[in-house]
């Protein structure tokens, strides 16, 4: 990765040294040029090549210093400042050096010194104007880079306004539906009520179905308690209102046996679990076949761990389709974000044409007193 991304830069990188050596070039033409218009005795080509390169190198060093001073906090500024000044002094004396060597090596370099006022005004002029050129390239790059920055910032604040108003709107439309879901099972409730009025004369089976179907429905809308959970014993007097509905639905030809063992009074579990589990068997298993009875069930040890068994023949659908239940899913990842700590179990199996799920789980911590 870090080497794609040295590579991905390097075309940026080279593009600004092509703009730098050709802004540099015409720079040096230009000048070159105006001492040719001046008619000016041209000096050798070395001795150009040698000031230019001290006058460039200045200019970057001067860029540095600054980047230095302003750019790396308040506690840096007075070494960047200091810094700079120092490039500058340093930069008149190495070009007054520079000169002597140029124009006098002959003299002596004290009686070159003491014509030192001579050469100070160009050098000076010199130092000024590559100092002022660093400085006003310096200032229009950083210009551009915060100008680029509050373009980003301003990029970013509207994305930020544009997802508040998404999440908003999400908001809302979750709202939309905790409203909705008050209502319907309202409606549903009305509904029901109106269908077991005009069914309890003329059906009385009817009517026994719709009441332990309400009862379902409330259970499993508000049957929790502040900590979520229900007392086990109220969870299985809605299985046991399950069954009574199925027995309705298949009369006779239901081969089913429930079987119950120890105190559950005092002990609580997230709702639906048992419930689900129990409807897997209504909705995968084949309760027709008098020679391999469905068995469920539901006992609890002293020590409050609970366990679930069931077992029931196989209708005829892909065997692959009970593992991968929804219900059954479902109950997995509810018992993982509850009971993982505690510890628990949910294991299917098939043998040949016996589905069977096996649950413990361990409730000590989840004993509650009445």
């Amino acid at each position: 990765m870090q080497h794609e991304r040295h590579t991905s830069l390097d075309p940026i990188r080279w593009r600004t040294i092509r703009l730098h050596v050709l802004c540099w070039a015409i720079y040096v033409a230009y000048e070159m040029y105006m001492l040719v218009l001046m008619k000016v005795d041209l000096e050798p080509a070395y001795i150009y090549i040698l000031f230019y390169s001290l006058n460039i190198s200045y200019f970057y060093l001067l860029s540095a210093a600054l980047t230095f001073a302003f750019d790396k906090g308040r506690n840096q500024r007075a070494k960047g400042v200091l810094m700079a000044a120092g490039l500058i002094l340093a930069y008149i004396l190495v070009k007054f050096i520079m000169n002597y060597f140029v124009d006098a090596p002959a003299v002596a370099f004290n009686v070159y010194a003491r014509g030192f006022r001579k050469n100070m005004p160009l050098i000076f002029f010199r130092a000024f104007h590559f100092t002022m050129l660093a400085i006003f390239v310096w200032a229009s790059g950083h210009i551009a880079r915060y100008r680029r920055m509050a373009d980003q910032a301003e990029q970013q604040r509207l994305q930020l306004r544009a997802d508040k108003a998404e999440v908003e709107n999400a908001l809302m439309a979750v709202q939309n539906a905790y409203l909705r879901q008050q209502i319907n099972p309202h409606l549903l409730f009305n509904a029901l009520n109106f269908t077991y009025s005009r069914v309890v004369d003329t059906s009385p089976e009817a009517a026994r179905c719709l009441i332990l179907l309400t009862g379902l429905l409330r259970f499993s809308l508000d049957s929790t308690g502040e900590d979520g959970l229900v007392n086990i014993n109220d969870e299985l007097k809605e299985i046991s209102h399950l069954l009574e509905i199925n027995r309705f639905r298949f009369g006779d030809n239901m081969h089913l046996e429930m079987e119950t063992e120890g105190d559950f009074e005092n002990y609580r579990i997230i709702p639906l679990i048992l419930l689900t589990l129990t409807e897997n068997v209504f909705k995968h298993g084949n309760l027709t076949n008098s020679s391999s009875p469905a068995l469920i069930r539901i006992s609890i040890t002293r020590e409050g761990e609970l366990n679930f068994f069931s077992s029931n023949a196989i209708k005829s659908i892909p065997t692959g389709r009970l593992s991968k239940s929804t219900g059954l899913r479902n109950a997995r990842i509810r018992l993982e974000n509850t009971y993982s700590a505690a510890g628990f179990n949910l294991c299917t199996q098939t043998d040949q044409d016996i589905f069977t799920v096996r649950l413990s789980i361990r409730l000590s911590g989840s004993l509650v007193r009445h």
